[in-house]
């Protein structure tokens, strides 16, 4: 049991170090290509997203090698590129203009950049969530 154990840790270890590793790289060629048409905050809050992760990432990978880790890490782990769009996408979208239509500002274009690397998060969440839930079943 203690090797399957270990062997679902670094299993979700390279789950979280994956998706880091494509946020990063992502951003980063997405930002070089957008850098143009952002004025200097919508480029911090570009990076807010990216840094919340990474630190999310590192906490998570952390916590594995102590053998701390909990399925609620992993919960944390899911449900954090969900707030993040949720708070991205609200704080994009006025619908105040003169016209009526909706206006899209910053934060909304940042949404659109981080839609397919959230989507990718998600979906790698759950994967760590149900290994996560092994994990704790087989330790007991």
């Amino acid at each position: 049991m203690e090797k399957s154990n270990k062997t679902l840790s670094n299993v979700i270890t390279v789950i979280y170090a994956v998706v880091a590793a494509g946020w990063l790289i992502s951003s980063i060629l997405q930002f070089r290509t957008a850098k143009g048409v952002m004025s200097t905050s919508g480029s911090v809050l570009y990076f807010v997203p990216l840094l919340l992760m990474l630190v999310v990432v590192g906490i998570e990978i952390n916590r594995l090698k102590k053998e701390k880790y909990k399925v609620l890490d992993a919960v944390v782990f899911l449900i954090l590129p969900i707030v993040m769009m949720i708070a991205l996408v609200m704080s994009g979208v006025s619908m105040g203009s003169a016209e009526g239509d909706i206006e899209i500002g910053s934060a909304g274009y940042i949404a659109v950049f981080y839609l397919f690397k959230s989507l990718a998060a998600i979906g790698a969440g759950f994967v760590a969530l149900i290994l996560a839930v092994i994990k704790k079943k087989t330790e007991k």
